[in-house]
């Protein structure tokens, strides 16, 4: 079942310091344990501040259908994205590259973020609203995921072999293309809308995915209505 954790989820491991502080390319079984730990941390830390979402008035009942209602669109992206990074650690020690060009860990994220901004900022400027009203919750579960886990990410003295952040971007990219239709995102977004977050109705009709190769079905359930 794919929740907004497991959202959170790939965002830690992006922004994690492992391109930071060695050449050698990091081992996958040596990565395994700590973001193990980090998966099974991040739903008690969701959890544990979601008052910070009640306070703003979001149900937070009605928000996790909308995730769960789409879980397979969201399983299906991640499973992408980490089949498109499979060789970024090494599968054993013999295998690990050396001399890999180290890489400021904050870069990917502030690319993430800039993309982010450009659309929001065209589109759809009252979205900044709906998201400076999360960010308490978001700086409650990033600050509860890295007491709870000791910051394990943070240890390790290894390299994540990655290819340029724009390149990352644009594989993340095709694999939503290829997982989501315009209207599933659109209704996804209603769906939040309904249980809250009300700043995003306005925006819920300018989301487009492309290129959309299905046709979408609506699915019968309450959180949204696809024409």
């Amino acid at each position: 079942m794919f929740s907004s954790a497991h959202l959170l989820l790939l965002a830690l491991a992006a922004s994690t310091g492992l391109a930071a502080f060695s050449s050698d390319q990091c081992v996958c079984s040596d990565l395994k344990p700590c973001l193990d730990k980090v998966k099974s941390t991040v739903p008690k830390c969701t959890e544990y501040c979601s008052p910070q979402l009640t306070q703003i008035g979001v149900n937070l009942d009605e928000a996790k259908k909308c995730t769960d209602y789409y879980s397979p669109e969201f399983d299906a992206t991640v499973k992408c994205i980490k089949e498109e990074f499979s060789n970024s650690c090494a599968q054993n020690s013999s295998d690990a590259k050396h001399d890999i060009q180290k890489r400021d860990p904050n870069t990917l994220k502030l690319a993430v973020l800039s993309e982010l901004n450009k659309w929001i900022t065209y589109n759809a400027p009252q979205l900044k609203q709906t998201i400076a009203q999360s960010l308490q919750f978001i700086i409650c579960t990033k600050k509860c995921v890295d007491i709870r886990t000791s910051k394990c990410a943070d240890g390790f003295n290894c390299v994540l072999d990655l290819p340029s952040d724009q390149d990352v971007i644009k594989a993340a990219k095709t694999c939503i293309s290829n997982n989501w239709t315009t209207a599933k995102a659109q209704d996804l977004c209603n769906c939040f809308s309904e249980s809250g977050f009300q700043k995003l109705a306005p925006v819920c009709p300018k989301i487009q995915i492309e290129p959309a190769q299905t046709r979408f079905v609506p699915r019968n359930v309450t959180c949204g209505n696809v024409n």
